[in-house]
């Protein structure tokens, strides 16, 4: 992470502001901070670091957030309800401001410039990508920078696979503020080896963390690459893929076993009882508990199994399961 970000955080208020929370996220490519800060009149806060970043203010109570740059500042739109984003070069000095505001939700958004270039296909001129933009304002990045601000929250489980495809969604759109000569139509697909090898990987590693590059690696693949050919040859992104065999994992154990949630949790790669009922719900309709009491009493009574029966081969990959996510994830 910069080695500056600290004082993104380092408000300079001209009145009261207390930060509510902080949280940070690693992935491909990009380190993430969100803040959530209460302020009690005007405000001044630096935005610097040693990386290129983006600022992102998602939520504003009361007022406006400026953001301006050594002789640069952006121009405020109302149609845009306080939400804009803002590219800082590294090593610019930046702030935020406000004559009055109530609260503000802001992300901050460091780039490894270094690794762009392997991890997306295609070529792009990273002075240009990077060039100081003020409070300009993109559906998409603000959509894709919510989806991570809600990865950060406490207490939630990190799913790795997830991060690094909302990065690399980031990272592509990013790209496209410059002039980059990145394929927009993909027709591709994996081939027989490669489906077979990434395929044969997430279902050996069901419960444990998988990062996108190791996926893309496996293949031979940039990241970006990988993930469109992945969703043109099997129907659904990498992250979906995974999901969908984790709780096909813990239905065949609701099944089978008469264990308590937490245990067919980490049996099936959710890191808790909450995550797997989360995305339990998300994929069936139904929370476990109810979906193994629908099936009747058979299931109750495999309750004497032996625990030990219970491998990481259990699992039988079916790729012809279609459940579709939002694209670019």
């Amino acid at each position: 992470m910069g080695n500056d970000m600290l004082a993104h955080h380092a408000a300079l208020p001209s009145n009261a502001i207390q930060t509510l929370s902080v949280e940070r996220r690693s992935w491909t490519c990009v380190h993430v901070s969100t803040r959530t800060t209460r302020c009690q009149g005007a405000f001044r806060g630096a935005l610097t670091s040693d990386l290129p970043h983006l600022n992102i203010i998602l939520e504003v109570v009361g007022g406006r957030v400026l953001v301006s740059g050594e002789g640069r500042e952006g121009r405020p739109s109302a149609r845009h309800r306080g939400s804009h984003l803002s590219m800082i070069p590294a090593g610019m000095r930046a702030w935020q401001r406000s004559d009055y505001i109530s609260m503000f939700r802001d992300l901050v958004l460091e780039v490894e410039p270094n690794h762009i270039l392997e991890t997306l296909e295609g070529t792009l001129d990273l002075a240009e990508v990077f060039a100081p933009r003020f409070m300009f304002f993109n559906p998409n990045l603000l959509r894709i920078a919510e989806l991570m601000a809600s990865e950060c929250e406490p207490g939630k489980p990190q799913d790795v696979l997830y991060g690094d495809s909302l990065s690399v969604a980031l990272l592509i759109g990013l790209s496209r503020l410059g002039r980059a000569t990145l394929p927009r139509k993909f027709r591709g697909g994996l081939a027989p080896w490669q489906t077979k090898r990434v395929l044969e990987y997430l279902d050996a590693h069901i419960n444990a963390s998988v990062s996108l590059r190791t996926l893309a690696d496996l293949a031979h693949l940039s990241q970006s690459y990988f993930i469109r050919a992945f969703k043109a040859s099997i129907g659904v992104t990498p992250y979906r893929w995974l999901l969908d065999a984790r709780v096909r994992r813990a239905q065949q154990l609701l099944v089978d076993k008469g264990w308590p949630l937490m245990q067919i949790a980490v049996e099936s790669g959710f890191s808790d009882q909450s995550h797997l009922t989360r995305m339990f719900r998300r994929v069936t309709g139904e929370n476990p508990g109810a979906w193994r009491r629908r099936l009747g009493p058979k299931t109750q009574d495999r309750k004497s199994r032996s625990v030990s029966s219970v491998t990481a081969g259990a699992h039988q990959p079916t790729t012809t399961l279609r459940i579709h996510a939002p694209s670019g994830v």
